[in-house]
């Protein structure tokens, strides 16, 4: 869950979607889960200082003729009620090259955690990779990737199957 700056909880409900509620616990705002094989939201919504939310999703594509499940980031402006795909893992990796030891087409990634950065940029967490990405502002490109495969920060001391990274 999160706070959104007008002191209202959103939270995660895997049948419901997002779910808006005030400090008394009237429900102001619902965003439906997306139908079977679509953006199913899952893990994590964090609050942006433009009042919107972001979150985590999935993100079918087929590769190779195997459909593989990534990950989406989407925003959603609640007050306008309209959502926008931000960034897609099939742009930034390769579902052919960046395979963790835990790597299933049902679930690529397994992305459990997003977070802002000191720079609007964003923190993911792929627990499946063993690996925390650096996401750009724009959203347009990668900035880093700490530990796991093909890491461009190298950790010595390797973590495994990380969450929350902040």
């Amino acid at each position: 869950f999160t706070q959104r700056a007008n002191g209202n909880f959103v939270f995660l409900d895997l049948g419901r979607g997002l779910v808006e509620v005030t400090q008394r616990g009237d429900v102001v705002r619902e965003l439906p889960q997306g139908p079977s094989g679509g953006r199913l939201i899952h893990n994590d919504v964090v609050s942006t200082a433009r009042n919107t939310l972001l979150f985590l999703a999935d993100d079918w594509r087929t590769v190779h003729d195997t459909l593989v499940n990534g990950v989406a980031i989407w925003e959603w402006y609640p007050e306008a009620g309209s959502t926008a795909k931000r960034w897609s893992s099939f742009d930034n990796l390769d579902p052919t090259r960046d395979l963790g030891p835990r790597y299933r087409p049902d679930d690529w990634l397994h992305a459990n955690s997003l977070s802002i950065g000191p720079r609007d940029n964003l923190l993911v967490s792929f627990h499946f990779l063993n690996q925390v990405i650096s996401i750009s502002g724009d959203y347009k490109s990668l900035e880093w990737r700490l530990g796991g495969i093909r890491a461009t920060i190298p950790v010595d001391d390797r973590f495994s199957g990380q969450h929350n990274a902040q």
